[in-house]
């Protein structure tokens, strides 16, 4: 397993998509599999980081990495904030036109499509959400 932390803040995102990118690199995804970890980092990492964090001094996030086999990188995100289960979180109908929908509340949905498998948990005062992402096009 390999890991990273850094500090909430939006700007570290480029920092933490290259740690995602290189560890999807060394598990045989392509490019095309790099594109769909981009997006789920992305969307998790900056929802912590603007929500998590929100109204407090931002606080660490770690990055864990694994790869039990080629085309298979799971990738769990840690943080210290308040407890916060987005599997949990009560989503607007996909149905609802966009133009009267609150704002948020997509991300989590784009996630959950792109990977195999995501689940929380809430460990020693930190949530951790965790994704499996399958590659579609390693051989």
């Amino acid at each position: 397993m390999s890991s990273f932390e850094t500090i909430g803040i939006p700007g570290n995102l480029g920092a933490v998509l290259e740690f995602a990118r290189s560890e999807a690199r060394a598990a045989a995804f392509n490019e095309e599999d790099l594109l769909r970890v981009d997006l789920v980092v992305e969307e998790i990492f900056l929802n912590i980081a603007m929500h998590g964090y929100e109204g407090r001094e931002p606080g660490t996030v770690a990055i864990h990495c694994s790869s039990p086999q080629n085309g298979v990188l799971t990738i769990q995100l840690q943080d210290w904030a308040d407890e916060f289960d987005p599997l949990a979180a009560a989503g607007e109908p996909l149905e609802i036109p966009l133009l009267e929908r609150r704002r948020g509340g997509l991300g989590l949905v784009l996630v959950k499509s792109m990977a195999e498998s995501v689940s929380y948990q809430r460990v020693d005062g930190r949530n951790e959400l965790t994704v499996r992402i399958v590659s579609h096009f390693s051989s």
